[in-house]
């Protein structure tokens, strides 16, 4: 091809949360990203930004993340990824119907929320506490410290270690959902 492209003009655009001229979504997406890579150990692919699409719906995941589990199957987690803004419920049914989808076809699908705000609203809980599997929640408690789980937090979840998407699927729904 690079004999075809050198009298050729590129352009580029920005795209994802570079999009529109402003960077402000970019701040949780890169913290949610930098919480899921820390303190694990297997193999987990990030990827930020995208549209997807199914046979009806279209939606954007702010996040996509994959990971091979200890069985050698496949998870995925869709997400939403705010700064201040409150989650929609169309986000909630969007991302938790693509998830839906992919458990059809045999993958492990899971549904992250996060947010720098210091906790989600009483809507957005009572939203999640409907979502099945549970999502995984993260608010400036999680995105903003050096360990996901504090001393305190560890005697209230499941999984105090081991931080793979079902395990923090439960140690949200532990800390957020059950109460």
């Amino acid at each position: 091809m690079t004999p075809f492209l050198h009298d050729s003009t590129w352009v580029y655009r920005p795209s994802g949360f570079f999009a529109g001229g402003t960077s402000h979504g970019v701040i949780p997406v890169l913290l949610t990203m930098l919480r899921l890579k820390q303190d694990y150990s297997g193999q987990r692919i990030l990827l930020s930004s995208h549209e997807l699409i199914a046979e009806g719906p279209r939606c954007e995941s702010d996040l996509i993340v994959s990971e091979v589990l200890d069985d050698g199957r496949v998870a995925v987690a869709l997400s939403e990824c705010k700064d201040q803004g409150k989650i929609e419920p169309a986000d909630i049914a969007n991302l938790s119907g693509m998830a839906l989808r992919l458990a059809d076809r045999g993958i492990d699908g899971h549904v992250i929320f996060s947010t720098l705000r210091e906790e989600f609203t009483a809507s957005e809980l009572d939203l999640f506490r409907q979502m099945q599997p549970s999502p995984i929640l993260f608010t400036a408690r999680e995105l903003c410290r050096s360990a996901l789980y504090d001393r305190s937090t560890r005697t209230r979840v499941r999984h105090s270690f081991k931080r793979g998407l079902r395990e923090m699927a439960e140690n949200s729904a532990d800390l957020y959902l059950n109460a």
